[in-house]
């Protein structure tokens, strides 16, 4: 996919949101250097990112900078299929674009559970589980063209407003 070609047509789409009057929210990639699966496309997310930063400003559309949340690196903000953020994880993120609307209230963040210590061994056997149960299934949607989302209905069908 041309990442130039898919950021001229997401700069048009904002372009026109923003012309119809919406306040228009836009996130950022989040970093995955540290994955040893995911951080490959680190570089390619570092690009897609300095293109959203740049139509953000271009547009005065409000930036949630997801790359440079730190705590992200945190296990504990991801559930176990390592790809879709925790109950922890999704609070702490709805805090964070509360913050930037500067909306009162914030969303009741749960206890943060300490990470179970695991031998190396009990590494390799969660790690094989995670790769049949999550990450393959993952690498053939992609190849096949498939959505783990295909099928579902929206949760929210219609504008929900603050």
């Amino acid at each position: 996919m041309d990442i130039d070609a898919l950021m001229e047509g997401y700069d048009a789409a904002v372009g026109r949101l923003v012309d119809a009057g919406a306040q228009v929210l836009l996130f950022t990639g989040f970093d995955a250097g540290s994955s040893k699966v995911f951080g490959t496309m680190r570089g390619r997310t570092a690009i897609y990112n300095e293109q959203v930063r740049w139509i953000a400003d271009r547009h005065g559309a409000a930036l949630v900078d997801y790359w440079r949340f730190h705590e992200f690196q945190d296990w504990r903000m991801w559930d176990v299929d390592r790809m879709h953020m925790s109950p922890l994880g999704h609070a702490t993120m709805a805090n964070r674009v509360l913050e930037l609307l500067e909306h009162e209230g914030l969303a009741e963040v749960p206890d943060a559970v300490p990470l179970p210590k695991l031998s190396r061994v009990e590494q390799l056997r969660a790690n094989a589980a995670w790769t049949r149960e999550y990450a393959w299934p993952w690498v053939v949607r992609r190849v096949t063209g498939r959505s783990s989302g295909d099928g579902l209905s929206p949760k929210y069908p219609a504008p929900v407003r603050l």
